[in-house]
């Protein structure tokens, strides 16, 4: 069994902060709005708290762009790992047909070339790690253009 690391990662601690920023300034500009008789300008109040929702939103996506390239390696571990499961499936249930009907090596080899399963799982394998890999560099890129700010 796998241990779960429940520590808070310090992009979420960013995003709750921001969050709990943009309650607040949200709070005190509907306070203020509500509860004053004069004619003041509320322009910073406003302006307030839009940078605070901008900041809270270029928070949110860069949290899941990291996650996104954080994920991309486990997905495709889990692709393979489904590919072998399903190909040893597939040799086993073989290997009972090779002894249920008694059949030779040669008889399997013919099954297995008009059968095209390791083609066309190939196929499905490549082409699901070349989009996961184009994803992965795309994510790379993304977080490599926001850590040289």
């Amino acid at each position: 069994m796998q241990k779960v690391n429940k520590r808070f990662q310090f992009s979420k601690i960013i995003i709750i902060i921001m969050l709990i920023i943009f309650i607040y300034t949200l709070y005190q500009v509907l306070h203020f709005q509500f509860n004053t008789d004069s004619f003041v300008d509320t322009a910073v109040f406003c302006t307030s708290l839009t940078v605070v929702g901008g900041i809270l939103g270029t928070a949110i996506i860069q949290y899941f762009k990291k996650s996104a390239t954080e994920n991309i390696p486990k997905i495709q571990t889990s692709l393979y790992k489904d590919t072998m499961d399903i190909r040893l499936e597939y040799n086993e249930k073989m290997m009972e047909l090779k002894h249920k009907y008694n059949m030779t090596n040669d008889d399997i080899y013919e099954i297995e070339n008009q059968s095209q399963i390791d083609e066309i799982s190939d196929n499905v394998l490549n082409n699901a790690v070349s989009e996961l890999d184009t994803r992965s560099s795309e994510a790379h890129t993304d977080v490599d253009s926001v850590q040289s700010y």
